[in-house]
């Protein structure tokens, strides 16, 4: 089902920040993820701070956003407290353990949609544009490599 949004929008909003890279002496916790640049809105596990409501990504691009909780409001069927945004990544075979019950990934950029496939539980899907509900926390997934273009990924997620 067309979803009634402005990817191009956020697209171009997205392209005019440099996002930090995640990598993991940066203290992402994902073993085995390769480097990317991304940012994290929302409720946030603050390493020996305890839980933070707002990340520092929030705090520093809070226009970015209003323009995800948009989104979010219009394809997330269940209460989010946090989105993960990754501009190229690909991921290798994973759970996402601290998350809490489903998530929506949905992809957008200018590689439009022909390559980037994420894989749940060993079947394909193609996220572009296009929000894709499912478990995380339980069921393992991966993408494949982007051939084309920019991609970015969107994870809405509650933990």
């Amino acid at each position: 089902m067309p979803i009634d949004y402005d990817f191009d929008k956020l697209f171009d909003m997205l392209e005019k920040v440099t996002f930090r890279e995640r990598k993991q002496e940066h203290g992402t916790n994902r073993l085995g993820f390769p480097p990317y640049r991304g940012a994290v809105w929302g409720r946030v596990n603050a390493r020996f701070h305890g839980w933070r409501e707002q990340s520092a990504d929030q705090l520093r691009y809070p226009h970015i956003f209003l323009e995800l909780k948009k989104l979010g409001d219009a394809i997330v069927p269940f209460e989010w407290t946090s989105i993960q945004l990754a501009r190229q990544l690909v991921c290798p075979p994973h759970k996402d353990k601290a998350n809490i019950g489903p998530s929506v990934l949905i992809s957008f950029g200018s590689y439009g949609g022909r390559s980037g496939y994420i894989y749940v539980d060993g079947v394909k899907y193609n996220a572009y544009q296009n929000p894709l509900l499912f478990d995380g926390s339980k069921l393992e997934h991966f993408n494949t490599p982007i051939t084309d273009g920019i991609k970015y990924s969107l994870i809405y997620f509650r933990c």
